[in-house]
């Protein structure tokens, strides 16, 4: 039984790896997780996160944190994503991603985006694909690409903060 049925709407937040808060030094996010755990909200991560996650400098410190929470498989990209935790992509997942990568880092063919940029879209795309109201990150340069992603897809790209700040605004709503 999902233990967010009870909920008519979840507000459904998705972390990047950025957000990972091994250390628990950011107290929007400590917040956040709060909520999740109190069921008010539920936080995902993509699939792409524990391979982000494994490449950087949060390894191994962030992992255990990182497998706390319910991970959306998103569409398989040779070299960014773990066998057995992705699903084939169909042509939609295909164009939003394509559209992600162009809004967030320009219009491009495939193989000059940098791993990383890839991956960022890969995050986001997801959380498209599954109904996330929020992407939640540290990255300012893809946080200034908010507005257009939003008017795009209905997903917001925030920082812990803001994202904390718009939740308790919609908590109060219902």
């Amino acid at each position: 039984m999902n233990r967010y049925k009870k909920r008519q709407f979840i507000i459904l937040v998705y972390l990047d790896t950025s957000c990972v808060n091994a250390k628990q030094e950011i107290e929007a996010l400590n917040e956040l997780e709060r909520l999740n755990n109190e069921e008010k909200i539920m936080i995902e991560i993509t699939d792409t996160f524990e391979t982000e996650l494994r490449s950087g400098k949060g390894y191994p410190r962030g992992l255990p944190k990182a497998i706390k929470y319910i991970f959306a498989e998103g569409p398989g990209v040779v070299g960014h994503s773990r066998v057995g935790s992705c699903i084939v992509g169909s042509d939609e997942d295909d164009r939003r991603m394509t559209k992600v990568l162009e809004i967030l880092f320009g219009k491009n063919s495939r193989a000059k985006y940098t791993s990383n940029e890839i991956r960022d879209a890969m995050h986001v795309s997801t959380a498209i694909r599954y109904g996330g109201l929020y992407f939640v990150t540290l990255d300012k340069k893809m946080s200034k690409k908010s507005e257009e992603i939003e008017n795009k897809f209905q997903i917001i790209i925030t920082d812990p903060e803001e994202c904390l700040k718009q939740i308790k605004d919609k908590l109060k709503e219902s």
